[in-house]
């Protein structure tokens, strides 16, 4: 997201810009993108004539503004050219001398003749203004102009979204059309796409999430900005400047090439035998620029009960594996896509930096990012956790990878310790871990598709599954 928001800002064309519509009544002018703060009524001004202010922020080279507007009372109106007048500041992004130079641009058109653009590109931005009306019914304007969230019936919530759903414009386009398909992918697509849905499926997730999202895509849609590399919608913005995207690409790579924080407490470094703060200037922070989290690549090897082994993508719900402590059964899988992720390359293993493996039978456990053998490698595919059947010894929740110990979800340790690096409020609790697996959606085999993890905004730690 700081990504994103510092290319729009270095892409920029034009501030404070400004849209006037001016019109003759009785014609109504309105536009279509629900209720904003920042937009109020037509004023009247000389000779019988309204006008229309539309703030539009920011102006970014090489993605157009497309303002959707509704317009009433044009069957009996005699006069029906409607004038428009852009007003901005030019950028200064590269020097602070002088103040920004102001500009504007006029021009005007008859409301009952036909526009250029295609029924493909009506559809979606009909589409999204509907889209945006729906989710700011969801909030409340306030006299001090905050925008707050409203006590809604989430079950008619919900039924309007699927009534939406039957009638968007944009559905009959979204074979053939990109930007129509991208936007039905955030309404209603297969997990990890279909947020917009999934936010309002739950009260919890509205309440713990969906509020701020929303809110936060309404804003992408409204200015038609790229703002995060997750939602499909919202990607198709600035997908035609050369200069978005090279500086998203220029950013991008110098964010994860930026060290790690340095650890919070010691770990126990096996080479020098005793309590220290181990070194990490290797690993990328270009881990925190992703939307996933753990744990092992695709095509990992589980060794089961038998002691044959099987890649971890075929380990299914009731499979028996080899632990520490016997054979147990699988439980649940956890399926989570990555593009560009950076996973930990020990011998033939390949695992998250951070997910705890043991190299020496289970006596220790380590980070593979503290591993002085690991190698950081790009990944692109899904990485797999494993969760195994209830069970009150944390010896017995783990699995045989490759030829190392690896750690499996819900193991029992929830307090964190300077000895065991396992200990995990959210990763160790079986009965929170299961719960938001299947929250997920499991399919016949126990596999659940992620879309990553939240994270307290204060610690930085795990607390949910997306």
């Amino acid at each position: 997201v700081f990504n994103h928001a510092v290319a729009n800002l270095q892409s920029t064309y034009a501030t404070q810009a400004t849209l006037r519509l001016t019109y003759v009544p009785p014609l109504v002018v309105k536009e279509a993108m629900g209720p904003r703060v920042d937009v109020g009524a037509a004023v009247q001004r000389a000779g019988g004539l309204e006008e229309l202010s539309l703030p539009l922020g920011n102006l970014q080279y090489g993605q157009s503004r497309d303002v959707f507007l509704k317009v009433d009372k044009l069957r009996g109106a005699k006069v029906t050219m409607m004038s428009a007048s852009l007003h901005y500041k030019r950028a200064n992004i590269v020097s602070s001398q002088g103040a920004p130079e102001a500009a504007s641009f006029e021009s005007s058109a008859d409301l009952t003749q036909p526009g250029q653009l295609s029924e493909a590109e009506i559809a979606f931005h009909e589409s999204r203004a509907q889209l945006c009306t729906f989710i700011l019914s969801m909030f409340q304007l306030k006299k001090d102009l905050e925008c707050t969230q409203r006590n809604v019936a989430l079950a008619g919530k919900q039924q309007e979204l699927k009534s939406l759903i039957d009638k968007i414009p944009a559905a009959a386009f979204s074979k053939t059309d990109e930007d129509n398909e991208a936007l039905m992918e955030d309404i209603c697509g297969e997990d990890p796409a279909g947020q917009v849905q999934l936010a309002i499926s739950q009260s919890a997730y509205l309440e713990r999430w969906g509020y701020h999202y929303l809110l936060s895509y309404v804003n992408a849609h409204t200015r038609q900005i790229c703002n995060s590399f997750k939602d499909p919608g919202p990607q198709r913005y600035g997908i035609s400047s050369p200069l978005f995207k090279r500086c998203l690409a220029q950013l991008d790579e110098k964010f994860d090439k930026l060290p790690p924080p340095k650890p919070s407490r010691q770990v126990w470094n096996r080479q020098l035998g005793k309590s220290s703060f181990v070194s990490s200037a290797s690993i990328s922070i270009s881990k925190y620029n992703r939307s996933s989290a753990p744990c092992f690549a695709g095509s990992t090897a589980v060794e089961l009960a038998s002691g044959r082994r099987v890649s971890i993508k075929r380990v299914r719900r009731g499979m028996r594996v080899r632990t520490p402590l016997g054979p147990r059964r699988v439980a649940l899988v956890l399926k989570t896509p990555v593009e560009q992720g950076v996973l930990c390359r020990i011998g033939s293993l390949l695992v998250t930096p951070w997910h705890p493996i043991s190299l020496d039978g289970g006596k220790t456990w380590d980070f593979p990012a503290n591993v002085e053998a690991g190698r950081l490698v790009r990944y692109t595919g899904a990485v797999y956790s494993v969760m195994l059947e209830r069970d009150a010894r944390t010896a017995s929740h783990a699995i045989r990878v490759e030829d190392a110990w690896g750690v499996t979800l819900g193991h029992g340790m929830t307090a964190t310790c300077d000895e065991d690096i396992r200990g995990h409020a959210f990763w160790g609790d079986w009965a929170r871990v299961s719960k938001e697996v299947m929250r997920l959606g499991v399919s016949r085999g126990g596999v659940a598709v992620g879309a990553g993890v939240e994270r307290d905004p204060e610690t930085g730690l795990v607390t949910a599954l997306k």
